[in-house]
């Protein structure tokens, strides 16, 4: 029951932390924020090493940590990647995509 609270836990703060992600990257740059908040979590994750299996609340003070070092990271990072492909495709195309929508065929 304890490993269902920390996921619950870990999934909100990252939903609500995302939304701080603009306002940090217009601060400190994408680089900045994706950098520093890789390395922090990364540190966090490493930290579950060092807890005891019955050390509950520390475990879940890691996710909250965790969570919030990581949260920032995650737009940053689709955004450039979805402008990776869109770069991509107009290189080796010409032709730009953006916004593209395919409508299904449909057989009768």
């Amino acid at each position: 029951m304890a490993n269902s609270i920390i996921n619950m836990l870990g999934t909100g703060i990252t939903i609500i932390v995302i939304l701080l992600s603009p306002p940090l990257a217009k601060k400190f740059g994408k680089k900045a924020v994706a950098v520093i908040g890789f390395a922090l979590a990364g540190l966090g994750s490493l930290a579950f090493y060092f807890l005891s299996p019955t050390n509950v609340w520390g475990m879940v003070g890691l996710t909250a940590l965790i969570a919030i070092a990581y949260a920032p990271t995650i737009p940053l990072i689709l955004g450039d990647l979805t402008r990776t492909w869109r770069d991509y495709s107009e290189w080796k195309t010409g032709y730009r995509f953006t916004g593209m929508v395919l409508r299904p065929s449909v057989s009768a």
